[in-house]
């Protein structure tokens, strides 16, 4: 029974991708491998597979291997080759007996810590994004409650101060960020705006809730990042995200473009967060992979060079010519909104900028 679900659920994770392709192995994809503390699933896709999202199907269903997205450091995974010649990774007991061996077993008490399964990405670089927010949406943010003013009349706040809001419901309760309202994110296609980035100053804890919709509720800071002022907006803090997600590749054509970074760098590379103008309204999901292309960009022809060149003056009313597309690296989606998604930059090869695309693979 329990070989049989792990087929399912196998079969389940593997017929939510594409129609599989021939997977190529990379040229120094290890035999064996102990999995370490540290490790990510990106970083070991990488370790065994030229095109890191086709991960899923490297993974081979019954074979110990019930969820490809949960594995913890001292897992060992063995590289071999089915009846076919495929590639495919299993997972090795951790503890053998030989054979013919018989081994009395007792009651004993072991205490031991929980392993944690490793993350899809660094957990340390998108955690501050898996429980805020990080994006307030353009209909809500007038109905979101606001911070009023500080205990002995303080023009900011930091830890431990108390601070008093308006508009939150009179049975609200529990931890809220507070925030600032940022920039404005606009689709760099359509020009529409996506929401505005939240800029996270701390964590407020709810010791007294307004006594009438319209009353003032009593909150303390009890976490800071910078600090809170008059007029910061609160919004309810959620459970963290979970980071386990099966890096894939979408089910259909994506054509996404880069539409702010966070940190308001101008250059974006390796391990920067950005957010894409398209979200579950359009497919994307966390687990995503998509590849990166530079905006076509144009430049002047000014014609062969030689003794008829033309002028300057006449070169400029020459037509433009566009350049061609050049990829420029691989991002993953880790939560994604209706109409907005926030990715982390796996790799690049250049720097990219606000408006490059974000494409499926091979598409």
């Amino acid at each position: 029974m329990i070989k049989t679900l792990r087929l399912l659920i196998a079969a389940f994770l593997l017929g939510a991708l594409p129609a599989a392709q021939a997977l190529t192995l990379a040229p120094d994809a290890p035999e064996r491998y102990v999995v370490q503390t540290g490790d990510t699933l990106w970083g070991l896709a990488g370790k065994y597979l030229a095109d890191p999202w086709s991960w899923a199907q490297l993974w081979h269903a019954g074979a110990g291997i019930d969820n490809p997205n949960r594995i913890f450091p001292g897992d060992i995974l063995t590289l071999r080759q089915d009846a076919n010649g495929n590639p495919i990774l299993m997972l090795e007991p951790t503890e053998s007996v030989p054979d013919g061996e018989v081994v009395h077993l007792g009651p004993t008490l072991r205490s031991s810590a929980l392993p944690t399964a490793i993350p899809t990405i660094p957990h340390d670089i998108v955690a501050a994004f898996m429980s805020r927010p990080t994006l307030l949406p353009v209909d809500g943010l007038a109905k979101l409650p606001y911070v009023v003013g500080f205990d002995h009349d303080r023009v900011a706040g930091a830890i431990g101060s108390r601070l008093y809001a308006r508009g939150l419901d009179v049975e609200a309760s529990g931890a809220f960020s507070v925030v600032h309202v940022g920039d404005r994110v606009k689709d760099p296609v359509s020009h529409h705006t996506l929401g505005y980035q939240a800029i996270y100053t701390g964590s407020a804890r709810l010791d007294q809730a307004a006594s009438t919709p319209h009353g003032l509720a009593s909150l303390t800071l009890v976490r800071s990042a910078r600090e809170s002022l008059p007029g910061d907006r609160l919004v309810p803090e959620t459970e963290e995200s979970r980071l386990d997600f099966v890096p894939h590749v979408p089910s259909r054509a994506v054509d996404a473009r880069i539409a702010s970074v966070i940190d308001g760098v101008t250059a974006i590379g390796q391990y920067h967060v950005v957010l894409l103008n398209q979200g579950r309204r359009t497919g994307l999901e966390a687990g995503h992979v998509l590849t990166l292309w530079h905006e076509a960009g144009a430049l002047l022809d000014h014609g062969p060079g030689g003794p008829a060149r033309e002028s300057e003056f006449s070169a400029a009313f020459r037509r433009s010519v566009t350049l061609p597309a050049e990829p420029a690296g691989s991002l993953l989606v880790f939560r994604a909104y209706a109409d907005a998604s926030y990715a982390l930059i796996l790799e690049t090869n250049s720097e990219l900028r606000v408006g490059d695309v974000a494409r499926s693979p091979n598409k």
